[in-house]
């Protein structure tokens, strides 16, 4: 992840006292902020002016004015003696009012030039976050809030055979609060209700970007996906509690319930194809296995199960007419002490077809 924290800092102008004649003048300065030069008038009596083309158009107690740029974007930043800011653009059309209550804001984004935005403070010392106009995205309710943007590879092969590599953004609000975690995104939605958890972070599954090689062949019939191949698809966002995971949608859908110890999308080419996710969970009453299959709309299509020796096979949905091989689109297989193995056939929506 590339990230760029910059502190706007406020600072502090000491003024001298009036007299009884009106306020008089203590310094006069030039303010340019971007395409707009401005007069900025200094007053005894803790007033400030600021003037464009001989006219006064902003005028306050104000403690310092100043010009900031984000990313080519010009703003004018105002601190009252409260300690409260105001934000304009150069035109002086007011972003963030002072009744916002707002303290301090920090610049959080893309340091090569990408989005950004604002994190804020309010006096209670709760954070939350203004968009690129300063619109508010999420309210000052976080102990921690920052917008984060991981950067993954994916390769492809044109028709000449050649390697395109093709950089995934993925952006992203983190959340902390009180020890918990969540993940939004900068339109305000959460993706990941706020939660006790060790961690969380973007999955990326791994694959490879030529399904006819050799590494190819030789991987995926054992298992489609894990950590092998020379690509990588970001598939959502993992939470992690002590060993066990559960597994969010890009889109915020629940796809693999809490308490998984493995789970991976069920792919052939590429994993931003699948639907379906194959995940393996432990038993709390005897420590055996358990294996369920989830669709990535949520739906659960095999609750997990934990007979003896259970294995559960899946093929890619490229597969479902294919060679003969699979007559099945789910297998369970489930082997029992001193009996043999039973097998059991599914298709992709749960329903048992033998």
């Amino acid at each position: 992840m590339k990230g760029l924290i910059a502190i706007i800092a406020t600072g502090a102008l000491l003024l001298a006292g009036g007299c009884s004649k009106g306020p008089k003048e203590l310094r006069s300065y030039d303010l340019t902020v971007g395409p707009k030069k401005y007069t900025v008038k200094v007053y005894s009596d803790s007033t400030t002016t600021l003037s464009y083309g001989g006219h006064v158009r902003l005028a306050g107690r104000y403690d310092t004015i100043y010009p900031f740029e984000v990313n080519g974007r010009h703003y004018l930043g105002i601190d009252d003696y409260d300690d409260m800011m105001s934000v304009y653009t150069p035109e002086l059309r007011e972003l963030m009012p002072f009744s916002l209550g707002i303290r301090d804001v920090f610049i959080v984004g893309d340091e090569d030039g990408g989005r950004h935005g604002f994190m804020y403070r309010r006096p209670e010392g709760k954070y939350g976050l203004l968009d690129e106009d300063m619109r508010q995205v999420y309210r000052a309710v976080y102990d921690s809030i920052a917008l984060c943007a991981d950067l993954f590879q994916r390769n492809f092969k044109d028709s000449r055979g050649n390697t395109i590599s093709v950089t995934d953004t993925v952006e992203y609000v983190r959340l902390l609060d009180e020890g918990r975690r969540g993940i939004g995104d900068m339109s305000g939605r959460i993706l990941v209700p706020i939660q006790a958890c060790d961690r969380i972070g973007v999955y990326a599954e791994h694959y490879f970007s030529d399904p006819n090689s050799a590494e190819s062949r030789e991987y995926l019939p054992i298992r489609h996906g894990g950590s092998y191949g020379d690509s990588e698809a970001v598939m959502g966002y993992a939470v992690v509690n002590d060993d066990t995971f559960s597994f969010y949608g890009l889109d915020g859908t629940l796809i693999v319930p809490p308490g998984a110890i493995e789970a991976f999308p069920v792919y052939w080419d590429d994993p931003k194809d699948s639907r379906y996710w194959l995940a393996y969970y432990r038993d709390t009453a005897d420590g055996t296995q358990m294996e369920g299959v989830f669709r990535t709309d949520g739906t659960p299509i095999i609750q997990p199960r934990h007979h003896l020796g259970q294995r559960i096979y899946l093929r890619g949905e490229d597969k479902q007419v294919s060679e003969g091989r699979y007559p099945h689109d789910i297998m369970i297989a489930t082997r029992f002490e001193k009996m043999k193995t039973i097998y059991e056939y599914f298709d992709y929506e749960g329903k048992k077809i033998n």
